[in-house]
């Protein structure tokens, strides 16, 4: 039995509604096993876990979608360190979904329509914006912006997290652009993995990547210690 492996641990602060964790699809049924506290240490257990459940084995893993970002620097590294490493020993091919795809996709599959806005890794006075089209499964534009630029977006709806900077959830109300809570979801992962896979083919594993809103911080600090360095 082929089967599709999803992995959406990208948030760790997520919070309200969704099913972030692990999820497989076997047959026709999506099964999805939550990643507990420390997910980071939780993430091969809660496979483990979830293959149990569905009682298959490693081997029989077809497809691995994985859910790339924006979101935390360790989470990321760890979900994507996992999907290459199970790749490379289960021989399963790999599709990278960016979050704020798979979180534009679950919100159509809620009866949502228009010109999404997808806001993510919040900090100060900025956030990570991902714009998508109706009926697009990939992003328009994404670019970091502030509160002034929120009307460039030209969005009817945006999805943002608890951490969305007051001048832009001002903007927002201003404007009119409706606010939705972000459901970060591995079995939306997997339907839109599998969708992606089908369009455009598989994710070579060394390719696989984090799209990061910024500059890790580490690696800003590393050059201030460094400017030697250069660029």
């Amino acid at each position: 039995m082929s089967v599709t492996l999803a992995i959406e641990t990208s948030n760790p602060s997520a919070a309200g509604p969704g099913q972030p964790g692990v999820a497989v699809r076997a047959g026709s049924t999506i099964v999805v096993e939550p990643v507990g506290a420390g997910r980071e240490d939780d993430l091969m257990p809660a496979i483990e876990r979830l293959f149990a459940r569905v009682g298959i084995g490693p081997r029989e893993i077809a497809l691995i979608a994985v859910s790339i970002g924006p979101g935390g620097f360790t989470a990321l590294r760890v979900s994507i360190t996992v999907a290459k490493a199970l790749a490379y020993s289960c021989g399963a091919a790999c599709i990278a979904v960016p979050t704020a795809a798979a979180l534009a996709a679950g919100a159509r599959h809620a009866g949502l329509s228009g010109r999404i806005g997808v806001l993510l890794a919040c900090k100060g006075e900025t956030s990570f914006a991902s714009v998508f089209e109706d009926g697009s499964q990939e992003a328009c534009e994404s670019r970091l912006i502030d509160a002034s630029q929120v009307e460039q977006l030209k969005v009817g709806t945006i999805i943002a997290d608890q951490f969305l900077p007051e001048a832009m959830r001002a903007a927002c109300a201003r404007l009119g652009i409706a606010l939705q809570p972000p459901r970060f979801d591995a079995a939306e992962v997997l339907r839109l993995g599998e969708s992606l896979h089908a369009a455009r083919g598989a994710t070579p594993a060394d390719e696989l990547a984090p799209i990061y809103a910024r500059e890790p911080e580490a690696v800003t600090k590393w050059r201030k210690l460094h400017p030697e360095a250069g660029a």
